[in-house]
């Protein structure tokens, strides 16, 4: 960042960023959630610049947070709040639509709480 380089890019969503969040246990691992309804799971492993894996939200997405084990995702946009199992292959594991209104963001206590 102090250089004003970019150092490397991740190409992947057809719409705006709206979220990025860092996995908490796997430095390399993150994930960004866009207007494109996507949640794109990023591996900086093995040096790709595509996305490892791809979730349909369904709607523009707001915003992301894992659970502290890193094996869960919470994404939040539209009137839905989806929780997904990273681990499990990106399976939706639960949609809530409990609001009227856009969900704008969401957060994961350290607790898991």
């Amino acid at each position: 960042v102090a250089a004003g380089e970019c150092v490397r890019r991740h190409d992947g969503h057809t719409d705006y960023a709206r979220s990025i969040a860092g996995h908490p246990t796997a430095s390399t691992t993150w994930a960004s959630g866009s207007y494109d309804h996507t949640v794109r799971l990023w591996d900086n492993r093995d040096g790709s610049t595509s996305a490892s894996m791809t979730l349909d939200h369904g709607a523009p997405v707001e915003d992301i947070a894992w659970l502290p084990s890193g094996s869960l995702l919470v994404s939040v946009g539209g009137q839905d709040a989806c929780v997904w199992d990273v681990l499990g292959g990106g399976r939706l594991l639960k949609r809530l639509r409990c609001h009227q209104k856009t969900i704008m963001s969401c957060h994961v206590a350290a607790d898991g709480g």
